[in-house]
């Protein structure tokens, strides 16, 4: 799974360009007609029933592709179910992911829960990280896997590599090249079972070392949906906050940097001043549960402001604000996975989103000019930012 991150950031610059990207956000949505261009779908319930002949992009809580995708497609949602065809690659993460479909490349799978049904094809290989993983399908390249608990009923083309805590190999199970695994126990492999090179069982002998590098991986991706889900939810229920937010950091970065690192500093420091005494003590929880979901909510903001600096360098004049914060979020994603650079990435998203939500609330708070305010009507964030507001006449 160390190779997914890069993939998916390139995927995901291949099909930002806002001229050939259609963009279709709501509660439930159904696309129900061909899209001739880059689809990005993101809602609660989101079904593709109808061709899309670029790449496809697929946010949801409930989401489910029923038709072909001739490009690419990377799809994330709480229950993922696939059953139409992707003529290019595949990349796929949710709590419980059920694959029934074709892949025309590569297909990369990751969640809790994981099943390629007997119809599922991969024209290539297939990258599986999860809990639990049911492996019904053809596969027609390799398999490499890490799984606490993971079944074989299908074939393999070429050789399997597995890490996890329990392999079965069904009656069905074909593998053409070699079988190389390490878990704890050996393989359950069935009599009629066919392995065309090589068994190769490697002990694990790291204490679980396996077992919590696959929790790792499994752990960051679910993280991810999380982040993903949190920030399509308060674009479309707390719209007007979030566009003031990420207009904040747009419009006075410096100040939000400033501000940001005075919360970060000033916050913890005040919670302890308060646990000092036992009086104090429940006042410090409290601002320590604020904080921590202000710091998380920074997150979800400096997404909005990157998907709409994306999209205005793409010269978008506006854009819908769940779409610009989906876009941002990816991205921060894709960069926070990056050695040393993610850290760094994360450090700048926390000064800034702290910032531009101590503005924004101080704004909310104490008044802002009207001028300055995101239309209630309209839940869109605008890319190119209207001039400030005159100043008052003088008296």
């Amino acid at each position: 799974m160390r190779k997914l991150w890069p993939v998916l950031l390139i995927a995901l610059l291949a099909a930002l360009p806002a001229w050939g990207l259609r963009i279709m956000t709501g509660d439930a949505v159904v696309v129900s007609e061909p899209v001739n261009d880059d689809l990005l779908a993101a809602g609660n319930r989101v079904t593709i029933s109808a061709p899309v002949q670029g790449d496809l992009l697929l946010f949801a809580q409930q989401g489910r592709l029923e038709s072909t995708v001739q490009g690419s497609a990377i799809m994330v949602a709480q229950t993922l179910t696939v059953i139409g065809e992707i003529k290019g690659s595949g990349y796929a993460a949710g709590d419980q992911v059920s694959w029934e479909g074709k892949v025309g490349r590569n297909l990369s799978l990751a969640g809790n829960t994981v099943q390629l049904t007997p119809g599922a094809r991969v024209a290539r290989d297939l990258f599986l990280a999860g809990a639990r993983a049911t492996i019904s399908g053809a596969i027609s390249g390799q398999l490499q896997a890490a799984a606490g608990d993971l079944d074989l009923q299908g074939q393999v083309g070429q050789s399997a590599t597995v890490r996890g805590d329990r392999l079965a190999l069904g009656p069905s199970a074909r593998v053409g090249g070699d079988l190389v695994y390490t878990s704890s126990v050996p393989a359950e492999i069935a009599g009629s079972a066919v392995i065309g090179g090589r068994v190769r069982y490697q002990e694990r002998k790291d204490g679980g070392g396996a077992t919590a590098r696959w929790v790792f991986h499994l752990f960051r991706i679910v993280a991810a949906l999380g982040f993903l889900l949190v920030t399509l939810l308060a674009a479309f229920l707390l719209p007007l906050p979030l566009g003031h937010a990420a207009e904040e950091i747009q419009r006075q970065p410096w100040l939000a940097l400033g501000v940001g690192a005075l919360v970060l500093i000033v916050t913890p420091i005040a919670a302890l001043l308060a646990a000092i005494t036992i009086v104090g003590l429940p006042l410090a929880l409290l601002i320590m549960v604020i904080w921590g979901l202000w710091l998380y909510i920074a997150n979800v903001v400096v997404a909005a402001f990157v998907g709409a600096a994306i999209f205005r360098a793409a010269r978008t004049r506006s854009v819908h604000l769940a779409a610009a914060a989906i876009i941002g979020a990816l991205v921060l994603i894709a960069l926070g996975w990056v050695p040393v650079l993610g850290t760094l990435v994360r450090l700048a998203v926390v000064l800034f989103g702290l910032g531009a939500v101590a503005m924004t609330a101080w704004w909310l708070t104490h008044g802002r000019p009207a001028a300055r305010m995101v239309p209630p009507a309209a839940p869109t964030m605008l890319v190119t930012a209207p001039p400030p507001p005159e100043p008052p006449a003088a008296t």
